[in-house]
């Protein structure tokens, strides 16, 4: 991966409640995207964690909830100079990683203990974990899907995590969540 982009610094993001779920088609069509909170302050890293600069590449965060999931959708502009998306890992739980994916990690309740990492390539392969003490391996029933534009100019991506895999209720007022939210921007040539 030539870069990884991550939020700037810990922020506060109230989210707003749904009123109807998306579907999740990896098209951001739906109401419910023109209401989400929007996050769009990624930093790119090192391989060390450590904030450089600005990305290369322009990300935009949607982030909603509603009784059932967390949903988070993702716009990707692509502005290499051939406008390559690097995505051909289909194996679920395959090192997505190093493809152009959206990494999305939970920690219900921040308790800075546990969390749940789901990753969505750009042509739509899945990979989930869990953390809680050592690394499990977790395979769990969530939805995502992912689109590229014709002309590989972007990719969009949506996911659905049900709060049952995660042992959570549904967020009421007032509850905090830890998220983290990276995008993988992989080098052409993979």
């Amino acid at each position: 991966v030539t870069s990884i982009a991550t939020l700037k610094t810990k922020r506060i993001y109230m989210l707003e409640k749904a009123k109807v779920a998306p579907a999740i088609d990896g098209k951001l069509n739906d109401v419910c995207w023109k209401t989400a909170v929007i996050v769009d302050s990624l930093e790119k890293i090192n391989k060390k964690g450590i904030p450089e600069s600005t990305p290369d590449q322009r990300t935009k965060i949607y982030l909603t909830y509603d009784d059932s999931n967390i949903y988070l959708a993702a716009h990707c502009d692509e502005k290499s100079p051939d406008n390559s998306i690097v995505a051909k890992i289909k194996d679920r739980d395959g090192g997505i990683w190093n493809e152009d994916s959206i990494e999305l990690f939970l920690d219900p309740g921040h308790t800075k203990s546990i969390y749940f990492q789901f990753i969505t390539s750009a042509i739509g392969t899945q990979l989930d974990a869990s953390k809680r003490g050592n690394v499990e391996k977790w395979n769990v029933v969530w939805q995502s899907s992912a689109l590229k534009s014709d002309d590989d100019s972007y990719w969009d991506v949506e996911f659905a995590i049900p709060y049952k895999i995660l042992n959570a209720s549904v967020p009421k007022k007032g509850d905090v969540w830890g998220i983290s939210i990276c995008r993988d921007d992989a080098p052409l040539g993979l």
